[in-house]
């Protein structure tokens, strides 16, 4: 089914063909664009860290909202999304009590 494109790729089966090629192509993988192999003359990560190691928090915010809908289908992003968004509205908040604090 994933071959006639009635079932998206699952990330996890995604990661393991990345693994065995490389330089396969996700987007001509996953939607039929650009060309099977990208150009071996790049550096391919190796890993999920390596690949977002040295991204900024834009050009990663970018990359979620352009894979949004694939990316919430996996249940462990959801989770790892959900304990971000949480972590970041605990600080927003404490920052938001020191600086009323900072004020008075």
């Amino acid at each position: 089914m994933m071959i006639t494109g009635r079932k998206p790729i699952s990330d996890s089966i995604l990661y393991s063909i990345k693994k065995v090629i490389p330089s396969l192509n996700e987007e001509w993988l996953v939607h039929g664009k650009g060309t099977m192999f990208i150009d071996t003359q790049e550096i391919i990560p190796k890993t999920i860290d390596d690949k977002f190691a040295n991204i900024t928090e834009d050009e990663f915010a970018l990359y979620f909202a352009k894979h949004k809908k694939r990316l919430l289908q996996n249940e462990i992003i959801k989770v790892v999304i959900d304990k971000v968004a949480s972590d970041l509205y605990i600080k927003k908040l404490k920052d938001d009590i020191k600086k009323l604090t900072d004020n008075s």
